[in-house]
């Protein structure tokens, strides 16, 4: 266990890990190993933050990468003109969720699948950069914390762990 502070991202990082697992128990139980693609513009400072929140979550649940996890990682390094080829190869791989970071690799997930579950850590409003039409009215498959409301995203997810 980790024995550094944890901050706001993180146990939102933790609880977002959660309820991922949640959407895709069914056809995780379903193989031998679970799937998970994650698509990163780059892999600066919040994306390792972000990565090792996820990464943490997963330990504490029982996921371990190569016994009962696989992580494909799609790391575009700056190239947006990467990001919607990775999110392609993903869906081609048949993860069973994508995790993002940022709204190009968001959308470039969102625009390669509706039906895999996208989980997406964003540092501002996702609807006013056009992710999502509203924030009442996500994609079905489209779901994730924003920073502009990080203070709100604990209630948030446990009223969403309560609807589900």
């Amino acid at each position: 266990m980790s024995t550094e502070p944890k901050t706001p991202w993180t146990k939102a990082l933790q609880r977002l890990a959660l309820l991922f697992l949640l959407s895709t128990a069914t056809v995780a139980q379903a193989q031998t190993k679970a799937r998970v693609g994650v698509l990163l513009p780059e892999l600066g400072r919040a994306q390792a933050q972000s990565l090792k929140g996820l990464n943490e979550e997963l330990k504490r649940l029982g996921y371990v990468e190569r016994k009962n996890l696989i992580v494909e990682i799609r790391n575009a390094k700056g190239d947006r003109g990467a990001l919607r080829p990775g999110a392609d190869d993903l869906v081609a791989r048949k993860v069973e969720a994508i995790f993002t970071t940022g709204t190009r690799a968001t959308m470039a997930a969102a625009g390669a699948s509706a039906d895999i579950p996208i989980v997406f850590v964003h540092p501002g409003d996702p609807a006013a950069a056009g992710m999502v039409k509203s924030l009442t009215e996500p994609p079905r498959n489209l779901t994730g914390i924003a920073g502009f409301a990080v203070e709100k995203t604990e209630k948030r997810l446990t009223l969403l762990k309560e609807l589900i």
